[in-house]
């Protein structure tokens, strides 16, 4: 698990420096199988060494190199739930020399084995509300301020996309929704950061997903099955252009979350677009998933 972060607990420069240890966060779980030094940690946030060695530690709890060994644990731990990978192929992902060191490893930060999490059924264990710190930056037009709530889990079909660019991402879209006609809400997905949907032979790539109600019916290639995980999201309504939805992830994803004190999770979603008829003026609800640095509480 990773350790505990509150903002409580973080005063003097490293409370200031917040967003910006946010920040190297984020790119530390894009690059997770990097060999983080704390010199490049450093390099990374702009800080002289020693400055950002003693506020890094301040706010995450542990130094870099420990906290990237815990992201990888945190990624094999979704990988268990959405690939039928072996425990040897995870510890090797992970960076372990054998599946014992690894499951060793694994059971210290979950308290189970990676067998056990695998069969644990998904449950929503938050038990207090992350707080995002005040964004100062501009904010988009036709963009709402958020509310942070926990989604329940989802069950999705999904099927892989070259980008998330709308002259790629819409014609799948379409096939999905033609294929499972709308029935509700949750009716779109996309994924992004921090790793990206994980096959077996651990290649990340982008998927469209379509949400439905279960997932009885067998699927065969290009469709696949998923189901998310309970996690908290920060969720926003828009309106304006379709072709501004995605960069407005990106900028979700990229900026707000890492300058409201948060880190990104897995799984951003577009659970409602409307008036497609009018590409000009849709109406979105956007779903951003969000950890607070006090991971531990969730």
């Amino acid at each position: 698990m990773l350790p505990s972060m509150t903002v409580e607990n973080v005063a003097g420069p490293a409370r200031a420096m917040w967003p910006t240890i946010a920040q190297v966060l984020l790119r530390m779980q894009l690059e997770v199988d990097r060999d983080w030094s704390l010199e490049e940690a450093a390099q990374v946030s702009g800080y002289e060494l020693h400055h950002f060695a003693h506020a890094f530690t301040a706010v995450v709890g542990q130094p870099p190199a420990q906290y990237v060994r815990a992201l990888r644990l945190e990624r094999a731990a979704a990988a268990l739930r959405a690939t039928s990978a072996s425990v040897l192929e995870l510890a090797v992902e992970s960076g372990y020399g054998s599946a014992e060191a690894f499951t060793r490893a694994f059971r210290k930060a979950w308290g189970v084995g990676p067998t056990e999490y695998r069969e644990r059924p998904l449950t929503l264990s938050v038990t207090s509300r992350p707080e995002a710190l005040p964004f100062e930056g501009g904010w988009p037009v036709g963009l709402s301020k958020p509310t942070l709530a926990p989604l329940r889990p989802l069950t999705a079909i999904t099927r892989r996309l070259v980008s998330f660019d709308p002259p790629a991402f819409l014609p799948v879209m379409t096939e999905l929704l033609t294929a499972v006609p709308p029935d509700g809400a949750w009716q779109f997905g996309c994924v992004a950061h921090p790793w990206g949907w994980l096959d077996n032979g651990f290649r990340r790539d982008l998927r469209a997903a379509r949400f439905v109600s279960s997932l009885d019916t067998p699927l065969e290639a290009p469709h696949f099955p998923w189901r998310s995980t309970p996690d908290w999201y920060a969720t926003f309504d828009f309106e304006g252009p379709l072709e501004a939805v995605h960069p407005l992830f990106e900028w979700l994803m990229l900026t707000w979350i890492p300058a409201a004190g948060l880190r990104p999770a897995f799984l951003p979603m577009v659970s409602q677009l409307h008036s497609l008829g009018d590409p000009a003026k849709v109406q979105a609800r956007l779903h951003a998933p969000i950890l607070p640095l006090r991971a531990a509480g969730l």
